[in-house]
């Protein structure tokens, strides 16, 4: 074997070594490697689809297996997610696997998880309640108005912005955790689409785009404009990075709040929908709920499948909760 053929071979082997690395280290990335708590425990990956192609054509909906809604991270604790199915309110224990049931019937709307470690819901007589994460003191904080809904939890966890609705008027009230009245603001949010990031601020959707609304002077600010058509399911402000993270159904976006500039951080397709979310209390991962719609028998069904996913702040590793009952 002369030189040339010696060297030639050579270069090949550390060609092949340095590609199969490359492969490793990308395609086959290990969790334990990226995640260091216990959230992407008992998980699985899930495909991307677009089965329905670009208009399905069809007009009615039937939701099979478990009926996710309104998931929550605890502010205290990485590892345990709230979240509803149907009528009731479960707590999950990633690094053990422990589910309880928090609320086991009469559940309108769990809305969120503050920091002093109440869960708040609407019951199906549209009154606020709230309870701690052990099952412990269940409290009835509103008792009128037609609809009491939408509460949001400030950072601290010390009060909560909710809106009332009575006859035909509407308006959003802030209040202490014992639900007595603190103020009065603007007309009515949909403060289930917001985060309550900063005592006075809030983030979200409004009536300009995408943005902040001051909770004192009700002054809203836009630093992304959207279609009016557009559904979004939540927004959360990113401090490391100071953007909002928010979504519309077949995306999960981030915007720049100095330069405006939006960023796709998830993409689904027709089929494949990404609804309600939240973040980490680390703000290393995002909750939410992702529903993929299959063609029915008949034909113009749609069957949807909802499921809780897990995925990095930045979109990556989407992998499927498996608690399905």
């Amino acid at each position: 074997m002369n030189m040339k053929t010696t060297t030639f071979i050579i270069a090949i082997s550390i060609s092949l070594c340095a590609c199969s690395s490359a492969f490793f280290a990308c395609e086959q990335e290990s969790l334990d490697d990226i995640i260091d708590h216990c959230l992407f425990n008992n998980t699985e990956l899930l495909e991307d689809h677009n089965i329905l192609g670009s208009s399905s054509g069809m007009q009615q909906w039937q939701v099979l297996g478990p009926d996710y809604q309104h998931p929550h991270f605890n502010p205290n604790n990485l590892n345990e997610i709230a979240f509803q199915k149907s009528r009731e309110i479960w707590i999950i224990d990633m690094c053990t696997g422990e589910k309880r049931l928090l609320i086991p019937d009469y559940v309108s709307s769990l809305w969120d998880w503050g920091k002093t470690d109440w869960l708040i819901y609407t019951n199906t007589g549209m009154d606020l309640y709230k309870i701690k994460s052990n099952g412990d003191s269940l409290t009835r904080l509103t008792t009128y108005g037609i609809y009491n809904t939408n509460a949001l939890f400030n950072s601290t966890g010390d009060k909560y912005v909710y809106r009332k609705i009575m006859d035909a008027e509407g308006f959003s009230i802030i209040a202490n955790l014992d639900g007595v009245h603190l103020d009065t603001i603007g007309g009515p949010m949909r403060s289930d689409r917001m985060h309550w990031f900063e005592d006075g601020r809030l983030c979200g959707r409004n009536s300009e785009g995408i943005g902040f609304i001051d909770i004192a002077s009700f002054e809203m600010t836009a630093i992304d404009f959207i279609y009016l058509h557009f559904t979004v399911y939540g927004a959360h402000y990113l401090y490391d990075d100071a953007s909002i993270l928010w979504g519309t159904k077949q995306y999960l976006f981030r915007t720049n709040v100095d330069t405006g500039e939006r960023a796709i951080i998830k993409q689904g397709s027709v089929s494949q929908v990404y609804r309600e979310f939240d973040v980490s209390p680390d703000q290393s991962t995002i909750l939410v709920i992702r529903s993929d719609m299959t063609p029915g028998s008949p034909s113009y069904i749609i069957e949807e499948r909802k499921h809780l996913c897990l995925m990095d702040i930045d979109g990556r590793h989407e992998r499927r909760m498996m608690i399905d009952w």
